[in-house]
């Protein structure tokens, strides 16, 4: 059971609480302070000197003295330095280093801060990590039954928490999932838009997509969810493409610039003012590469490759006059009823979605199927 509320920890009727801290377990602030002073200021620092030393992206365990909770777990915390210094997958290891250490005593429920937000961590990249880790903690241990309760300062928080879930968590997990507050939202499927588009042998379903922020913009490049390639953590297809292109160039100024950016837009402008000795390298691998990002970013992402899913046989198709190369060069206005043969574009990010989608769909069982029959435009 997975819950996201407003409160405080240190009110908490769980077996443990999760709680950030320094390498020396001495940080000061925040929920911290509140702990332990309602823990025993005395007795609990006392047992934090025992241990010591806590490296970030590890996690300490203590008694919970004076709280309800028998155990508080000390996870060291990484400041966020702009997301080049390894912090996303140190925090995702105190989290995991917790659960363990959580598991380990036999803990059934446990309440955890939301870490490193305090340090300046994005609060959507602070979720995504947050819940990637309870998420691969339960599904690589499934004799174990444990509570997972994330207490928040505020509403906003949480909200953007519960926004992170639907990606992240597959259907049985996301389905024992609750917002503790008094203001309620109701937890629905994504409503993916459908049109039609003409083709060679008439009219088919479609899916248009752009942006992120657009209809159906869960299928875009730009839309923000981190996956981790090639031991390099993206916070979406985009960045990882324009990283890819700047390494091309050996232009490391620049591909430090996009892992630092967390706007699509402006990765995009850096690297397409990157000059590469030739222009067609780029043009013969930037396919083979999206097609590597694109399956990273659904398959680490369940409630997204569920939503892929759910596109059936529809044709994918990337709108937008300023884009021929991924989308279809043409904006949705430009034709009363779109048509594929008025596309100035190549729709390349359209087809790879397709691709990887039929890669994700079960098998056909019919026997003697035309090989070419699933294609929409034939």
């Amino acid at each position: 059971m997975f819950r996201i509320q407003k409160g405080n920890l240190i009110d908490y009727p769980v077996d443990a609480i999760v709680i950030e801290t320094d390498e020396y377990l001495d940080g000061t602030g925040g929920i911290r302070d509140d702990v332990f002073h309602a823990a025993g200021a005395d007795q609990l620092l006392k047992a934090c000197e025992e241990i010591g030393f806590c490296p970030i992206g590890y996690a300490a365990i203590t008694p919970g003295f004076n709280l309800k909770a028998k155990y508080i777990i000390h996870a060291g915390a990484p400041y966020w330095l702009g997301g080049n210094a390894n912090e996303p997958h140190e925090l995702y290891s105190a989290y995991r280093q917790s659960l363990e250490l959580a598991a380990e005593n036999g803990c059934k429920s446990v309440g955890l801060q939301l870490l490193s937000i305090r340090y300046g961590y994005p609060v959507h990249r602070a979720w995504r990590r947050a819940l990637l880790a309870c998420r691969d903690f339960l599904e690589e241990n499934p004799g174990i039954r444990m509570d997972i309760t994330f207490a928040v300062p505020d509403y906003e928080i949480a909200l953007e928490g519960m926004k992170v879930l639907w990606d992240v968590l597959p259907p049985e997990l996301a389905a024992h999932t609750s917002l503790g507050l008094a203001r309620q939202i109701t937890l629905s499927e994504r409503i993916i838009t459908k049109g039609t588009l003409k083709t060679y042998c008439g009219e088919t379903e479609a899916i248009f997509f752009n942006e992120a922020e657009d209809s159906n913009g869960f299928l875009s490049n730009a839309y923000p969810t981190e996956f981790e390639l090639d031991k390099v953590v993206y916070t979406s297809v985009e960045q990882c493409l324009s990283n890819q292109r700047c390494l091309m160039a050996d232009d490391w100024s620049k591909a430090f610039r996009v892992m630092e950016s967390i706007d699509a837009e402006e990765q995009r402008s850096i690297a397409s003012k990157v000059k590469l000795r030739n222009e067609n390298v780029w043009v013969g691998t930037r396919q083979a590469l999206c097609m590597r990002a694109l399956h990273a970013k659904f398959e680490q992402n369940p409630g997204l490759k569920r939503d892929l899913l759910r596109t059936g046989d529809a044709v994918l198709v990337k709108y937008g006059a300023e884009d021929p190369v991924w989308g279809c060069g043409l904006d949705l206005e430009d034709c009363e009823e779109p048509d594929v043969w008025e596309w100035k574009g190549m729709n390349l990010l359209g087809f790879a979605l397709m691709e990887l989608r039929k890669q994700y769909q079960p098998a056909k069982e019919e026997e003697n199927q035309d090989e070419y029959e699933d294609l929409p435009f034939l």
